[in-house]
Order: structure tokens, then C-alpha cells, then sequence
């Protein structure tokens, strides 16, 4: 051939796209692929070709993400070959006419770009936004931001859970022997039975399935979009990338948003990272490449709230997109096992299928070797192999399931799958995320440092009913240096704004002080918000008698060097070096407890000094906050510990804090406690990481596929792993568990949808289920 010939033929080679790995394990690998996204005639065709090869056990191709997921025999086939099995599908498909008709382009990594560069990639204005025509265009190109809602159980995928396990299908065989038999009545007998097994569950499941489909959400999310250089509030469903999107304090993120401004932004993140605390974020900050999303400080994602702040955003993502989209993507091609009851029912089947056809045979061989025809010894053989099926054991088991099942529901618990019932009883290991599920997921003052006091409510002096001059000069600065509001501050109530702030509040109005009326006699004059690289805020208020009040709060060593005089408790002194010293101890003796710890501090100027000016302050003293246990855990987990079940942590906090907090429930059984920060568990091998399961008490900075990667370890090593949890980032490790329990009202759509348990019913209640 000649060289022309050669370059002509190279030309119009169809060129093969990018296959990139996700994970790889050992006879398991999911490897994302150009252009196979909302292509679905290659998606069946790649299907088609790796289920041809011999060693492939199972595919699941995703239109959705662009991913294949293949469990293969590694022992008979390489990586190698069904990475070129999926290349040669996709020149087939173009071959025949089916490859997409525009070419998949990688998204690329927003949080590694400067805000310039991705209103550039989107092609947008941040001052104007959108136009209403090109945000339609695109709407018509990407839909409509939304996840995909699951579909409710049908009536025939219910009754098909009940009739075709393994029991159920030997008394089938059994009614059909018995007619062959001439033994109609006892066919009718048993096919009652299996009917009446049937009814049983479909009642008890559906009841499960309707409850759970009426908490779907059915509001929309509202989102103030800037297009054609106006602000407008439409539903956040309209949105497309390229959005320019406000955020405000109290309000859900619409999609994911690379930020582009913030005015003291702090986001709630806990239920896509579990991290308790509110993340600060750094509009001009880039990431690394392999930052995990709880590092991301320019980034915010849908479904987390705004805790306080506010800041401006690009839509880069949306709908199934997102990353809870994503995640929802991973839980529906995870594959669920079987619970403890449905495999031991279904190896009693065997056995007894074994069994019947042995003493079946022996039976005909002995009749025949007698002399007796072999249609003679038709109707005994039949009548042994029909006796030998226990007709009642389905329904024993399903009735004693479903009286479990109510018991449950009145404790406030839904059971969406009844074998769930039986594996809560089998359970070896439990994996429990933290934030909203071993914790309350809402910040509380839990002590102070003031002068040279310490009021904590565990292991030191409980502060006065009645504050002291130096706690409420304490409880004052909180309460004005504060930009949070409550809903019914006579109770407490809901607090919008930042978790912290709202704590500090609701920490005043326990010791009678309404935050309300301490603003109207000290109205604020000048407000210095949280800046990118200093992590503190000020505020200026006239006083009755007209001078001017300076209170700030913040990150403790930050305020500190602000401060030149202290408040000893009785008189203010200067701070010496060594008075630093002890109160940065001090500050450290309280984050080593798993609290957030704040500095406080205040000063007393002349009306005409200048706004903002906050130096030579004098240090008032800390206030440590924490996210406080749910009542009765540390006695469940005890409780638990006794029963011969092992309890693992699971958050998205730092290992300190982790550690603290598991330490605070009392739950080490030999006093040290056992840590792994999991930021590279997901590269870490298999067999590695089953041993890391074996002796870890808390693994700490976990992602969504950490858990579900802990939790198939766990079963790797012939654990029964029930999961609970209630954020999104819980999903996959609640459908991977043997039972997934999705915890308290505010559990996401995306865990209840998960998990074959939940309990919405009450801030406390469970949602149980074996996966389905």
C-alpha cells in the first residue's frame, strides 16, 4: 500500500472513543465512556457484546452518567479485553448509524477553574446572565432540573416478590403434581395457601409504598436567576447551565454552582459531605484535581442550604447532572443482596428439592425392582414429593413478618420490604453516619471559657441560672455581633441564618435574654461581614448613653491577636504573653472535644471614633459549640455492643473531631480508639480495605462511594451490614447494606428512596428496608 493510501486509510478510520476508569477492583470495574451518554441503542449494543463474552457475569450500562459497570471472571478475561469489546460496540454503532449526533464532551472540572474561566466555557455575563431565548435553547438541549422521581412499587412487582422465591415456587410445583395425581382438593389447598401468602404481603408492603410516595416531595424550589440583566424568581427546574443564580441565607441551592461572589457565604453541606459545621466559601479560590467536595470552598451543590450569607453563582450543572444526581445514578445500578431470610429460604428449597428427589427416586427403584409397573408407582412418588413440600412454612413466615412490620410502624418505623424484618435480627455490624443520625445535625452552646472559668455542662462547672456580669457580657457580644433571626423566639424555634448564630440566639433566650429587644437598645451601626483570609466578624452599635459598642467573634487566634486587654473577671488587665498562651491552651483543649470553638471580644469607644475600627479590643473569652447527640444513642449503641453487634462511625468530619465525638458516646469497648481518615480509601485495594474494616472504629472525611465501598467490604468478610443515615451522601451505602435504615423527618428524598427502612414519621422515627 502506498503511503497516500496508507494516510487516506488512517483518515477514515472511525476514531474510537476515550475510555476512562472510575473504580477497578478485582473482577469488578466501572469505566466512564465518550459519548455513550443519552445514547441508548449503543448502550444495548455494548451491552449485547460484552454479555457475549463468556467470562462477563454482568453488565449495567448507564445512559444517564455514561458509564459501564462490568463484574467479570478475571481469572478468564482481561481488563484489556473488555475495554476493546466496548471500543469495537461503539465503530459498530457508528458503522450502523446509531452514534450520537453531536459528540459527548467531557464536563470539565469546575472547581480547578477561576470564575473568568467557566463564565467563559458557559458563555455567559455574570451582569446580565443568560438571554431568555438562549436559556430556553438550552433547556430544550439539557431538560428540566429535576431528578428523576422513583416510581412506586406496582401491584405487580409486589405479588411477584411473593410468588416467585424459591418456597413459594416448590408448593406451585407441588399444586400441579397433585392434579397429576388425582388430588384436586389438595391442589386447591395449597394454592390458597400461596394466595393467601401473597395478600398478606402485597397489604402490608403496598401501605409501606403509598405512605412512602406521599412524603415525595411535591414543592418546587425557588431560584432567583438573573436573564437579560434583570433579577427574576422562577422555579429552580428552569434552570440550564449557564444561569447566573443568587444565594441567599435560609434558602436550598438550586444546582451545582461554581460561585463567582460571596458576602460571607457558609454553606450547610451535611447531607451531601456529612460535614456538621457550615463550610465557608472562597469565590476566588481554584481546587486541585482530586479535591473531594467537602474541600471544594468555590463550589456549591443542589441540595444543600445556604446557612449564612449570601453570593453569587453560575449554574454548571443540573438535573440528573448534579452530583446528587449522580450519586442517585450510582444507587440505581447498585446491585442489592439478598437478605439472611430469603438465602437460607432459598437453600432450605434446594435442599428440600434435593431431598424429595432422592427419596423420590429411591422410591420408584425399590417398586420397580418389586415388579410393580411404573405407572402403578406414579401416584405414590407423587404423593412423597408433594408431602415433602412444607405447605406452611410461606406463610408462616410471611405473617410472622408482617406482625413485625405493624410493631414497627407503631414505633414510628416504615419496614418497606418484609424480609427487612428477619435481617434486622441477623444484623453483626452497624455502620452509622454521624451528622443528623447519631447527632441532632443542629448546633448548641455547649460551654464557655470566660476569664478564668470554664463552664462546660460535661466535665467542668455548669454555668449560673443566672448569668454573672462576665457571662452576659458574653451572651450580649453573641447576640449582637449575630445576623440570624428565630422563628418564635419565645420557644427557641427554627433559626434562619447561620447554625452557629442561631445556637448563639437561642443560648441568650435560655438565660432570659431576648435578642429582639438587646438590637433595639443597641442598634447596629456598621457590620464588617467574614472576608476571604479572615475568618472573623464586627459589628459597631450605639449604646444607651451614646457611645459606641465594638463587639466581634471568629476564629479564636484571629480575634485574640485583635486583642491587647482581657477580662480576668473582675477588671479588664493586659494580655501578657503568657495570658495568650493560656487562652490558645484553652482553645485547644475545647476543639479537642469535637467543639467549634469561637472567640469573643468587645470594646468601648468614643461616639466619634470611626466605624470599623476593629483594634485594641479587649478579649471577652470562647464559646464552644457542638452538634448534640440524639437522645438515648450512646445507651442503643450499648445495648448493641451487648448484643455481640459492632458499631462503626461513618462522617464526614475531620479525624479529630470524629474521634472526640465518638469518644463522647462512650462507645470504645478497650479505651483506644481506632481512626482512618478515608481521603484514599477509594484507591486503597480490596483486600487492604477488608482488613481496615476488620479493625477501625471511625472512619473519618468519607465520601458517598467510601461508604458503599466500607460497606461491600464488610459483607466481603461475611458481615451482615445494616447502614443508617439520612443525607444523600448515604444512598448507595443504605441500598448496598443488608439493611439500610434511613433516619428522622428530614431525611433526603434520595436515602428514603434508597433504603428498605425509614422512618419519617416523627424527628426520631426510622424508614427499615432490606433492598429492593
Amino acid at each position: 500500500m502506498t503511503e497516500t493510501a496508507t494516510r487516506r486509510s488512517m483518515r477514515h478510520r472511525p476514531r474510537l472513543p476515550r475510555i476512562l476508569p472510575l473504580s477497578i477492583l478485582r473482577g469488578r470495574v466501572r469505566l466512564q465512556v465518550e459519548g455513550l451518554r443519552d445514547n441508548g441503542l449503543w448502550a444495548r449494543r455494548v451491552e449485547r457484546a460484552l454479555l457475549a463474552e463468556g467470562a462477563v457475569r454482568q453488565v449495567r450500562v448507564s445512559i444517564l452518567t455514561g458509564s459501564v459497570l462490568v463484574v467479570f471472571d478475571a481469572r478468564q478475561i482481561e481488563l484489556r479485553r473488555l475495554v476493546i469489546v466496548i471500543a469495537h460496540g461503539a465503530v459498530d454503532a457508528r458503522s450502523n448509524g446509531h452514534a450520537p449526533s453531536r459528540p459527548a464532551v467531557a464536563a470539565p472540572r469546575w472547581h480547578t477553574l477561576s470564575a473568568a474561566d467557566a463564565t467563559a466555557h458557559l458563555e455567559v455575563s455574570a451582569p446580565s446572565g443568560l438571554s431568555t431565548l438562549e436559556a430556553s435553547a438550552r433547556l430544550a438541549t439539557v431538560g428540566p432540573n429535576r431528578l428523576p422521581v422513583p416510581q412506586p412499587k406496582s401491584v405487580l412487582a409486589i405479588l411477584s416478590d411473593h410468588l416467585t422465591s424459591l418456597p413459594v415456587l416448590l408448593l406451585g410445583c407441588a399444586a400441579g403434581l397433585s392434579v397429576l395425581g388425582g388430588a384436586p382438593i389438595d391442589a386447591a389447598v395449597i394454592l390458597a395457601v400461596v394466595g393467601l401468602n401473597a395478600a398478606v404481603g402485597y397489604v402490608t408492603e403496598s401501605r409501606v409504598e403509598r405512605i412512602l410516595t406521599s412524603l415525595q416531595q411535591a414543592g418546587t424550589i425557588p431560584a432567583f436567576v438573573r436573564r437579560d440583566g434583570l433579577e427574576t424568581l422562577m422555579a429552580a427546574e428552569a434552570l440550564v447551565p449557564g444561569d447566573v443564580v443568587r444565594l441567599s441565607t435560609g434558602h436550598e441551592v438550586p444546582a451545582d454552582v461554581r460561585i463567582l461572589e460571596a458576602d460571607s457565604l457558609a454553606l450547610d453541606e451535611s447531607t451531601l459531605t456529612g460535614e456538621s459545621l457550615p463550610v465557608t466559601k472562597w469565590p476566588r479560590s481554584t481546587c486541585a484535581p482530586e479535591a473531594p467536595l467537602g474541600e471544594r470552598v468555590n463550589m456549591a451543590y443542589a441540595g444543600t442550604v445556604v446557612a449564612e450569607g449570601g453570593g453569587l453563582g453560575v449554574v454548571v450543572a443540573t438535573g440528573g447532572t448534579t452530583e446528587a444526581g449522580q450519586i442517585r445514578a450510582l444507587v440505581a445500578e447498585t446491585a442489592v443482596p439478598p437478605t439472611p431470610l430469603e438465602r437460607q429460604l432459598d437453600g432450605l428449597g434446594r435442599r428440600l428439592v434435593g431431598a424429595s428427589l432422592g427419596f423420590c427416586a429411591i422410591t420408584l427403584g425399590l417398586g420397580l425392582v418389586r415388579g410393580i409397573p411404573a405407572l402403578e408407582m406414579l401416584r405414590p412418588v407423587i404423593s412423597l414429593a408433594v408431602a415433602a413440600v412444607p405447605e406452611g412454612l410461606p406463610a408462616v413466615a410471611t405473617t410472622t413478618l408482617a406482625l413485625g412490620v405493624n410493631r414497627m410502624m407503631a414505633n414510628r418505623m416504615l419496614v418497606r420490604r418484609l424480609s427487612a424484618i428477619e435481617a434486622l435480627g441477623a444484623t453483626t455490624v452497624i455502620c452509622a453516619d454521624k451528622t443528623g443520625t447519631l447527632t441532632e445535625n443542629r448546633m448548641t452552646v455547649h460551654g464557655w471559657h470566660l476569664g478564668t472559668r470554664e463552664y462546660v455542662a460535661n466535665g467542668g462547672a455548669a454555668a449560673p441560672a443566672e448569668p454573672d456580669q462576665l457571662l452576659s457580657r458574653a451572651l450580649a457580644v453573641g447576640i449582637l455581633c449575630n445576623e440570624a433571626e428565630l422563628d418564635g423566639p419565645q420557644n427557641g424555634g427554627n433559626g434562619l441564618g447561620s447554625a452557629t448564630e442561631s445556637a448563639l440566639l437561642t443560648a441568650g433566650l435560655e438565660h432570659g435574654l431576648d435578642y429582639r429587644d438587646l438590637r433595639l437598645m443597641y442598634p447596629r451601626l456598621h457590620l464588617r461581614p467574614r472576608a476571604d483570609g479572615s475568618n472573623w466578624m464586627g459589628t459597631v452599635h450605639r449604646t444607651p448613653h451614646g457611645r459606641q459598642l465594638v463587639a466581634v467573634k471568629g476564629a479564636p487566634l484571629e480575634v485574640l491577636a485583635r486583642c491587647s486587654l482581657w477580662l480576668d473577671g473582675e477588671q479588664e488587665t493586659p494580655l501578657t504573653s503568657g495570658t495568650r498562651a493560656t487562652l490558645v491552651d484553652a482553645n485547644g483543649q475545647l476543639a479537642g472535644r469535637g467543639m467549634r470553638v469561637l472567640g469573643l471580644a468587645f470594646a468601648e469607644t468614643d461616639p466619634e471614633a470611626a466605624d470599623g475600627n476593629y483594634d485594641d479590643l479587649t478579649w471577652l473569652g470562647l464559646v464552644a459549640l457542638n452538634d448534640p447527640m440524639r437522645p438515648g444513642v450512646a445507651e442503643a449503641m450499648a445495648a448493641c455492643r451487648a448484643a455481640g453487634i459492632r458499631m462503626i462511625m461513618l462522617t464526614g468530619d475531620q479525624a479529630p473531631t470524629a474521634a472526640a465525638i465518638y469518644r463522647a458516646m462512650a462507645l470504645e469497648t478497650d479505651g483506644a480508639i481506632r481512626v482512618h481518615d478515608a481521603a484514599g480509601l477509594s484507591t486503597t485495594d480490596p483486600d487492604t480495605v477488608r482488613e481496615l474494616v476488620r479493625r477501625v472504629d471511625v472512619f473519618a472525611r468519607v465520601s458517598p462511594a467510601d461508604k458503599y465501598q466500607i460497606v461491600r467490604a464488610l459483607q466481603a468478610d461475611g458481615e451482615i451490614v445494616a447502614m443508617t443515615g439520612d443525607g444523600i451522601n448515604d444512598a448507595a451505602a443504605l441500598r448496598a447494606a443488608d439493611i439500610g435504615v434511613a433516619m428522622g423527618a428530614r431525611g433526603t428524598d434520595v436515602a428514603r428512596d434508597a433504603s428498605p427502612a425509614t422512618s419519617p414519621m416523627s424527628c426520631c422515627s426510622t424508614t427499615i428496608s432490606a433492598p429492593s
